[in-house]
């Protein structure tokens, strides 16, 4: 028999709540489930600390908490689960060192918190953003990425754009980015 120094409660964690957690919203839309996105595939989390709370549908979970599926990876120092009647995800708040970075690709977007709500399908992150796409750097108060639409909202940004030369089309889409948010400011 092997024995391993996984908690416990981390194992319940794993086995029978996560993969109720990010489940797609409409279990009776046929469509949406043959339609395989982030949102509705296997999720994993791991974490030193996890406290559950029945009466109140969270999960506590703290020291070095990861969250990803297969399309990114959520990093925080501690991170509280809110579970709706039914147990499926309502949304995280994420604290202390967020991350959020892309499984393909070189973006990656970092806060002082952050929130996901799972019926929009919404990560956002505010206090001291930074986002990044290879050598380029956007520096905001608050990002929201939306997973369904996969846009990106900057508010109060500004850029650093490094590498345009290696780009197809000769404009960088943080370059995009500020004039719309310029155009939306007007």
């Amino acid at each position: 028999m092997r024995s391993t120094n996984f908690p416990f409660s981390l194992l319940i964690l794993t086995l029978f709540i996560c993969p109720m957690l990010f489940m797609g919203q409409e279990e009776g839309n046929a469509a949406a489930a043959k339609e395989e996105s982030p949102s509705t595939e296997e999720v994993s989390i791991s974490a030193e600390r996890m406290q559950m709370q029945m009466e109140n549908n969270t999960i506590e979970l703290s020291g070095n908490v990861l969250i990803y599926d297969s399309a990114m990876n959520l990093t925080a120092e501690k991170m509280t689960v809110f579970l709706d009647k039914d147990n499926k995800l309502e949304r995280v708040e994420a604290l202390n060192n967020v991350t959020i970075r892309k499984l393909t690709g070189s973006e990656s977007a970092t806060g002082e918190r952050g929130t996901y709500d799972a019926k929009k399908d919404l990560i956002t992150l505010e206090g001291n953003c930074t986002l990044l796409q290879g050598k380029n750097v956007l520096s905001c108060k608050e990002i929201i990425y939306d997973r369904k639409q996969q846009t990106i909202t900057a508010k109060g940004a500004s850029i650093n754009i490094r590498d345009l030369k290696n780009r197809n089309t000769g404009d960088s889409d943080f370059l995009k980015l500020k004039k719309e948010e310029k155009k939306a400011e007007k």
